[in-house]
């Protein structure tokens, strides 16, 4: 009964990330019972490892992964124990904006979540794999019903977008989850298509450049893997030449030619007017946090100081910046030890297809977040989520595995 209620939650959260892909703050204004969806989701998984913990964290069995979720767990209860009642002490927030303050300090507990419920539900992880891959196929219809209707956005600084940038998080998923060159799996060239569509109507050149880093490190990976050393040139040619047939392709789109292509370009440009938005506010997000280094603005969430110049920032766009000033050096201390320690997990593990596909949409994530979204978004923190799970959960099979 546990896994057929984990699938429906884990379920849940990947249809709200696909509506939350497409509409954006308009999906965060639903509320049921002053609950927002994410919550709905999250509440139950994260009751769920709390119950699991005492039994886990005092039982003598081996699992590998042990330190992670005891840093997750000691992150939990350092935002809960010490951060809480700090921010109530010193601010004026109510409970109900605690409540709701608090929710994305929690999001790092659907990572045993996942690992403990979602992913023992199923005989093997790609089943779970494939269905957030084809999901992106929801994502690309919508879109290419607002590129038939008109339906686009523009950015604070004047680019046409027809989809949220988080979006790109998904369609590097899939793409990394379906390309030869990222696995020892077949093509597929359904998914790779739309990807590739799915990244062009993202427009963000963040992404255009984060998924060249993770092609380079994918070919280094597979040249340094004694699996796919063999392969790895073949793959090489041929993912080229499939990259190359579909942006001829996609080139011939009007839309495309006259503002995808230019996009490419602006990246290469340090004085584009995006780049120098994201320099002022990294600079203004980091005087904030050397004013409050050791737990930033608490459960406060602020990025910037309190006064009328800045009242119009948004986020930093800089996953650094904005863990440093939102949750001080503390916060970032025990962000950086998971994440890195999934990491190693994952790059240890590299020449097991699952976990090498996992540990590049990792690394994806970060260096996205480094360059624009917030790292701790409800929309696209299920990404990040569910890809560590599963190089824990990876791990754990392959030590057993090995006696």
């Amino acid at each position: 009964m546990k896994y057929v209620f984990s699938k429906f939650i884990f379920i849940f959260l990947i249809l709200f990330s696909i509506i939350s892909f497409y509409i954006g703050y308009d999906i965060d204004k639903i509320k049921i019972w002053k609950i927002g969806l994410f919550q709905l989701g999250l509440l139950p998984a994260v009751m769920s490892v709390f119950f699991k913990l005492p039994r886990y964290l005092m039982g003598r069995y081996y699992d590998p992964n042990k330190y992670v979720i005891k840093m997750i767990v000691l992150y939990t209860l350092y935002q809960i124990i010490v951060i809480l009642p700090l921010t109530y002490i010193e601010s004026n927030l109510t409970i109900g904006d605690l409540y709701w303050s608090i929710m994305p300090r929690l999001y790092f507990l659907l990572i045993p979540f996942i690992y403990w419920f979602v992913l023992p539900s199923y005989n093997n992880p790609k089943v779970p794999i494939n269905w957030i891959a084809y999901s992106s196929i929801i994502l690309v219809i919508l879109i290419l019903y607002n590129y038939s209707n008109g339906i686009y956005s523009l950015t604070n600084t004047g680019e046409l977008r027809l989809v949220s940038g988080t979006a790109a998080m998904l369609f590097a998923f899939t793409l990394i989850t379906k390309f030869s060159l990222f696995s020892h799996d077949k093509n597929n060239p359904l998914l790779i298509a739309i990807s590739m569509i799915g990244f062009v109507f993202v427009n963000h050149r963040s992404a255009y450049i984060m998924l060249g880093v993770i092609l380079l490190l994918s070919i280094f990976i597979g040249l340094i893997s004694a699996n796919t050393r063999k392969l790895i040139l073949g793959k090489v040619f041929v993912s080229l030449i499939i990259i190359l047939l579909l942006l001829i392709t996609l080139s011939q789109i009007p839309m495309i030619r006259d503002n995808f292509i230019g996009r490419v370009e602006s990246s290469f440009d340090v004085e584009d007017k995006n780049a120098v938005d994201r320099m002022t506010r990294w600079e203004y997000s980091f005087n904030y946090f050397l004013e409050n280094p050791i737990n930033g603005s608490k459960l406060e969430n602020k990025f910037y100081a309190d006064n009328e110049e800045l009242s119009e920032f948004y986020a930093p766009h800089n996953f650094v910046f904005e863990i440093l000033s939102t949750q001080g050096i503390v916060g970032f201390i025990f962000i950086s030890l998971i994440l890195f320690n999934i990491l190693k997990i994952g790059y240890r593990n590299k020449n097991d297809n699952i976990s090498n596909q996992m540990f590049l949409v990792v690394i994806f994530y970060i260096l996205f977040s480094l360059m624009n979204v917030t790292i701790l978004n409800s929309w696209n923190i299920l990404i990040l989520v569910f890809s560590s799970a599963v190089i824990l959960y990876r791990n754990n099979q392959l030590r057993s595995d090995n006696g």
